[in-house]
């Protein structure tokens, strides 16, 4: 929820994590691999909200600014939490009630950025003008969450423009921008075209990476194959979210920007790169794969 100077976000909205992260100077960063030791009555449930809690409390406590707000009684029961043994539901009761009331900080421009580039970060499209955040007639659709629960986050923002003319910034439901239309694909076996619609009965091309900037009718000749980097990075991206999930390019490149990196690898690093799409989802198979972290194979589901 978008508020003055604030934003109110679920706990578990993967906004949180990035926003956590741009409130940290560099190098203090939170330890992904530390793993709590609960009690066993802890629900599955609660462990993961006490997990993403922990994340909040560690950009509280290594932010100044944040740090300002939490009385002397919350700071002494975070210093106790991190030398407990065994984390009980009392524990992230409290815990989840102080991530809840308490705020972080983060820098504006820091979080304008980020939300001007997340389709860049995405897919590689130009980033966004600031009217896109900051235009009332604009909004962002990536703002627009459902109302926050119980356990949920408030970043404060400050940085701001002292002239006061940065001082809103608007979320926008995805929805307004929904058009009724035609979209075409055709799936071939070295590369894919799709076009679509518009408003005044045109098709129109589309390309799916490469040169924004080329005018060219080759690039509307999507390769048809994927490069896998971080495979379980994409999945968990992918998941979090309903809808618009903040995948990153640097995970999975897919059409021009997989046949880019693809010449020169050589090895069992060529089993990084699935260009046979077309032929693998006619065929019941087991096909095998890697990324730059481990093996992994694909069969097709029925």
């Amino acid at each position: 929820m978008v508020k003055e100077k604030s934003l109110e976000l679920p706990l578990g909205h993967p906004l949180v994590e990035k926003l956590c992260d741009l409130s940290l100077k560099d190098g203090v960063k939170f330890n992904e691999k530390s793993e709590p030791n609960f009690k066993k009555e802890v629900l599955e449930e609660d462990k993961i909200k006490f997990k993403q809690a922990l994340r909040v409390l560690h950009a509280i406590v290594n932010n100044e600014t944040s740090l300002r707000y939490l009385s002397d009684e919350n700071q002494k029961f975070i210093e106790d939490l991190a030398q407990a043994e065994k984390i009980t539901n009392e524990k992230i009761e409290k815990t989840l009630e102080i991530v809840s009331y308490s705020g972080v900080d983060v820098d504006f421009e820091k979080f304008k950025n980020l939300m001007l580039n997340v389709d860049n970060i995405a897919v590689g499209l130009k980033s966004y003008s600031q009217s896109q955040l900051l235009d009332l007639d604009g909004g962002h659709w990536d703002l627009e969450v459902p109302s926050a629960p119980k356990e949920s986050v408030t970043f404060r923002f400050d940085n701001l423009d002292s002239s006061g003319k940065e001082m809103d910034f608007y979320a926008r439901s995805s929805l307004k921008d929904l058009k009724k239309g035609v979209v075409a694909i055709d799936f071939g076996t070295k590369s894919t075209t799709a076009s679509y619609m518009d408003e005044t009965g045109t098709y129109r091309l589309l390309s799916i990476g490469g040169d924004v900037d080329d005018a060219s009718l080759e690039k509307y000749e999507n390769p048809t194959i994927m490069e896998f980097r971080y495979k379980e990075n994409f999945r968990n991206a992918y998941n979090a979210l309903d809808h618009r999930p903040f995948t990153e390019k640097n995970d999975i490149e897919v059409a021009h920007e997989a046949q880019k990196n693809a010449p020169g690898v050589k090895g069992n690093d060529l089993y990084r790169f699935f260009s046979q799409l077309k032929q693998w989802a006619g065929a019941d198979e087991k096909q095998n794969f890697r990324d730059l972290i481990e093996d992994f194979f694909f069969r097709k589901l029925h």
